[in-house]
């Protein structure tokens, strides 16, 4: 098994900065999550996928540009009610249909951040439209396609990802270096 990577550092650099807002927005309003996941492998996002933990092989973080936060008690992850999952947390009733309302603060901050929440994947506010439900995920595409970031992957590895972000948050957002 792969091990889990939880350092912030293996983030782009961006996303990093808007995470640890984002933790330190949600700590403010008495909510406690901590990063459990960023930056995954391929034989780690082989492992979600086999785990169904992720529904593709296209994950940005694969790239460093995506996060899973967890909420924390006392300093440790807290699995949900029966110690092995999140449900309880995230959803009423364990219905997919119907989230907490610390879920539905936690994806509203992180949307405000600039975040696509794992939640509400198209943004337009209706939970019941999703066909995939994973609360605990944030990202950020740049609006880059996924086969560009891959096959640049392949070419030159995550340095040259993030250098490409780089280039194209300065020209296609419009956002000054």
């Amino acid at each position: 098994m792969e091990p889990i990577i939880r350092s912030l550092d293996c983030l782009y650099p961006d996303i990093k900065v808007r995470v640890c807002k984002l933790l330190v927005a949600l700590h403010d309003v008495g909510i406690n999550m901590a990063a459990f996941e960023t930056l995954r492998s391929i034989e780690r996002q082989m492992e979600a996928l086999a785990h169904k933990t992720s529904k593709t092989f296209n994950s940005l973080h694969l790239f460093g540009l995506a996060v899973d936060i967890w909420p924390v008690k006392a300093g440790k992850f807290v699995f949900g009610e029966n110690g092995k999952d999140l449900d309880a947390w995230y959803f009423k009733n364990k219905n997919p249909v119907e989230y907490t309302d610390k879920a539905k603060q936690a994806g509203a901050l992180g949307m405000r951040l600039g975040f696509t929440w794992g939640g509400d994947w198209d943004g337009d506010g209706n939970i019941k439209d999703q066909t995939f439900y994973d609360l605990v995920h944030f990202e950020d595409d740049y609006d880059i396609p996924i086969d560009t970031l891959h096959k640049i992957y392949i070419e030159g590895g995550l340095n040259r990802v993030w250098k490409y972000v780089d280039d194209c948050r300065w020209l296609c957002k419009g956002q000054k270096k």
